[in-house]
């Protein structure tokens, strides 16, 4: 890129140089995957963010490798308007983050408490994954199949 060229133009040229390119992103998963500075087994974190091009948002929702504090996109998906998410968007990722890490290297996956879902909790129960997802501390536990139930604090 030349710096004395207006921002447009090497936007542009930018463009035009990948336009000519399919990017398989399980490939470029595996790669990122490769690129890290550990090995197996892998803390995993799901969460959602956003991103702007230019005066645009782009909710993404992305399933990454921890390491050192820091999250390491591996396997995503761009959210439509409005960037929220649902189980069925959490399998996907999950799915796509499954054809690039083998599930037997996953130490645990790691979410927020926006990522509570019977149907995803099932699908990585189904799938044999580990998972912790937090929690609010006001939300109740049922402790019987009668229907009992407590705060989740009282269990902390």
């Amino acid at each position: 890129m030349k710096a004395s060229v207006e921002h447009e133009s090497n936007y542009r040229r930018i463009q035009r140089f990948l336009s000519g390119y399919d990017v398989d992103f399980t490939d470029l998963g595996r790669l990122l995957v490769r690129l890290l500075p550990q090995e197996g087994p892998y803390v995993a974190v799901l969460d959602r963010t956003e991103w702007h091009f230019g005066s645009a948002p782009a909710g993404v929702l992305m399933m990454g490798i921890a390491h050192e504090g820091v999250g390491f996109p591996v396997a995503w998906k761009v959210l439509p308007s409005g960037g929220e998410s649902g189980a069925k968007s959490h399998i996907e990722v999950l799915e796509r983050f499954l054809a690039i890490v083998e599930p037997a290297s996953i130490e645990a996956v790691l979410a927020d408490r926006e990522f509570i879902s019977v149907d995803w909790m099932r699908h990585l129960k189904e799938k044999n994954t580990p998972f912790a997802i937090r929690l609010r501390s006001d939300r109740r536990v049922g402790l019987s199949p009668q229907g009992s139930s407590l705060p989740v604090r009282m269990f902390a």
